[in-house]
């Protein structure tokens, strides 16, 4: 006779409806910290907030798993009601919300700029700019309450270990759809179609819902809106025309807006094209370095559209590699650019990643170009770290450095309006080239040209009157800001040190998660009967806390492993999903160790877990730049797979053993959403400090054991603590 699950399915139908419950969760966390940062742009940059928001709600959702109230129901409700707060952030007047104080230059609406010149404009600015972030993330919260309660009910049917197993690769399987569904270009539509469908597997007679999903849908793809979307941005494509205020004169090239900020221009700049007003500015910058330089072979990384490329060409260069991230950018400037610079049997395009390719290439040049690179996105879900960022550090100015070949020149160009960056840059190329740059100010864009090499010095333009006026080196301030570096990446944080507007919304929305939890928790444990209940879980608070510090220590582990392998192989979509999947399997390999050997000790994992975060503390990806492909993967990969095979084993021996599961997942959960609150600190001392966090953490974790006078979790202490 075969064993019926609750719903009457067959012994195959509780695992199968776990898996799919945590596909969802992970699959929609991805969507919804990629939606948000794309259409609402203080996620760009607050972008924690809707990880936290994903983690504090599921992790009450699974506490919750026992309460009656049904949260689950809500799901269709509140997943369209966000739904439709992103679509319709544009008429809704949020897509720009700036935080009115703060010492973290965050770029939106540059022609207007963010100013407030009133206590009352400040005081409005705030109120509203809480308002929208406090709305969104509960909406979050409740979005992944509802999902979390389900996964403890399913999770607390099953073993511990096989369930956590079946959670683990439904994870990985969503993280690898989202990545091929951003890989293909499909839209929030498409996003949204998958996981609804998944989702009426848990309808029941409850019709409505679809009902509800259909219509989320039809607003989703009513809102007027003709974007692009590539692995990386939200893209808007839009004409040039010969008059910019006559839509009906020719058109002359294109705008490209990037997550509705501007981003760059496709424009026919060549002799005998149509002239308008952005093709006017545009010429002398793109023309700029050519009048210091003749070069042969030209790198340009940022290469963008095809402007930088079109013109090189037209300056007569042989060659042209030409570097860009993004695929559909490539692809645009392939189809649309007016001078089709890509058609073109001198120029090389290479999509991938600047880094990388400074790794992996062997090639030198007459003069390395970087474009106007202003990335605004995000590395991954799990990181602070933007796409740029790791371009303008000490060590790729090296890195570019090693690529010049003798007499070479290196121009840097970027839209500058902060008098601290521009004196950053300064004195990063005067350290790395011991040279003092030409820096010059261009009318294009709010652009400042850095050249270095044997011409670019005032001697070379002297008598030339429009280059003198446009020198502004006198003009660069005498500050003396940290240098961005591989280890401390954040290009656009004047100081080391945590910005107001992250940790004033960090300890307001840190209040309001107290209260809401409380308000959640209350609710569940009202009842005498319940009271019971709650004074037995609480006898059991030496193994929740330990499996919350488990959570907490691994989020950080992860945060630096993806770190660490996008500095070695790019910040690409393919390397991001590649990572967050092979943290994944190491856990699953990790749940297999547990299951099949059931060591009895266990201090050799937490002497192996301290001793690869404490190497990976020193570890420089870098020292691997000269390695081949293959060699790098396989030690790059080892020292940060190492120490999430470790984490993995401590919480599988640990997890195997709780009796109440829902409350033990929710428990590791939550400390998840406090190691996401705390990698914030690697704006003070850096990535690396991540690791040695992390193995603090693991500390307090063994000493929570070994102080524990739990009687259940005397033998797993034992094991854990007897031999250290």
């Amino acid at each position: 006779m075969k064993s019926k699950d609750p719903r009457g399915g067959n012994k195959f139908a509780l695992p199968f409806n776990l898996f799919v419950i945590s596909f969802l969760c992970l699959y929609l966390e991805l969507i919804v910290i990629r939606w948000l940062s794309s259409e609402i742009r203080i996620f760009a940059y607050l972008k924690n907030l809707p990880l936290i928001a994903s983690f504090l709600g599921m992790g009450l959702g699974c506490a919750c798993a026992k309460m009656q109230r049904n949260f689950f129901e809500y799901f269709p409700f509140l997943i369209g009601l966000l739904c439709l707060v992103i679509a319709l952030s544009g008429p809704l007047g949020i897509t720009f919300l700036p935080f009115p104080i703060g010492d973290y230059l965050i770029v939106g609406d540059v022609s207007g700029g963010f100013h407030y010149s009133t206590l009352s404009n400040k005081l409005w600015a705030l109120g509203k700019f809480l308002g929208v972030v406090f709305t969104i993330f509960g909406l979050c919260v409740c979005v992944f309450l509802a999902l979390g309660q389900k996964l403890g009910q399913l999770f607390e049917q099953l073993p511990p270990l096989p369930g956590y197993t079946i959670n683990v690769l439904g994870s990985l399987l969503g993280v690898l759809t989202f990545s091929l569904i951003s890989l293909e270009g499909w839209g929030p539509p498409v996003w949204f179609i998958l996981g609804f469908a998944l989702f009426l597997i848990f309808l029941e007679k409850r019709k409505w819902a679809g009902i509800l999903f259909a219509i989320t849908i039809t607003v989703i793809y009513a809102v007027p809106q003709k974007a692009l979307w590539s692995p990386y941005y939200r893209i808007d494509v839009a004409p040039i025309h010969v008059q910019e205020d006559n839509p009906e004169s020719a058109v002359v090239g294109y705008n490209l807006n990037v997550n509705h900020d501007y981003h760059q221009r496709m424009l026919n700049l060549s002799d005998g094209s149509l002239e308008t007003p952005s093709a006017g500015k545009a010429r002398p910058y793109y023309n700029l370095v050519y009048r210091f330089v003749e070069p042969g072979q030209v790198l340009i990384v940022g290469a963008g559209s095809g402007n930088d490329v079109a013109s090189a060409l037209r300056h007569g260069v042989q060659h042209v590699d030409a570097v860009e991230i993004d695929p559909l950018i490539l692809r645009l400037g392939l189809q649309l650019h007016p001078e089709k610079p890509y058609s073109s049997a001198r120029a090389r395009v290479i999509n991938n990643d600047a880094r990388a390719f400074f790794k992996y290439s062997r090639e030198r040049y007459d003069l390395i170009v970087f474009g106007l690179l202003d990335s605004q996105t995000l590395l991954s879900g799990m990181s602070s770290i933007r796409l740029d960022n790791y371009i303008y550090t000490l060590e790729s100015l090296r890195e570019a450095r090693r690529h010049l070949k003798p007499g070479g020149t290196v121009s840097l160009s970027f839209a500058l309006t902060e008098t601290w960056i521009q004196e950053r840059f300064y004195r990063m190329l005067q350290e790395v080239f011991e040279q003092e740059p030409l820096c010059l100010q261009t009318p294009y864009d709010a652009g400042i040209s850095y050249l270095v090499g044997p011409t670019a010095n005032r001697d070379h333009i002297r008598g030339q009157a429009d280059l003198e006026a446009m020198v502004i080196n006198d003009r660069i301030p005498k500050t003396a800001t940290p240098f961005p570096t591989d280890d401390w990446p954040f290009l656009y944080l004047k100081n080391k040190s945590i910005p107001f507007a992250y940790w004033f919304t960090l300890s307001i929305l840190f209040v309001f998660s107290a209260i809401f939890t409380k308000g959640i928790l209350s609710s569940q444990w009202q009842s005498e009967a319940r009271l019971l209940e709650l004074e037995a879980r609480l006898q059991d608070w030496p193994l929740l806390t330990y499996l919350f510090l488990l959570g907490t220590g691994f989020m950080l582990i992860e945060v630096k492993s993806i770190s660490d392998l996008s500095l070695l192989f790019g910040s690409t979509w393919l390397v991001n999903s590649v990572v967050i999947s092979a943290i994944l399997l190491m856990i699953l390999l990790a749940n297999i160790f547990v299951l099949k050997l059931a060591p009895q000790a266990l201090s050799w994992a937490y002497l192996g877990l301290a001793c690869s975060l404490i190497f990976g503390y020193f570890f420089k990806p870098g020292a691997l730049a000269g390695l081949g492909f293959h060699s790098k993967a396989i030690l790059g990969g080892f020292v940060s797979a190492i120490p999430v095979f470790f984490a993995g084993i401590l919480f599988a021996s640990a997890f195997k053993k709780v009796k109440d599961i829902p409350s033990a997942f929710g428990a590791n959960l939550l400390g998840a959403l406090v190691g996401g609150i705390l990698e914030n600190l690697c704006m003070i001392y850096g990535v690396a400090f991540l690791n040695l966090l992390a193995v603090g953490i693991y500390l307090i974790s063994m000493c929570v054991l070994h102080k524990s006078e739990w009687r259940k979790l005397n033998p797993l202490r034992s094991r854990i603590t007897g031999n250290i």
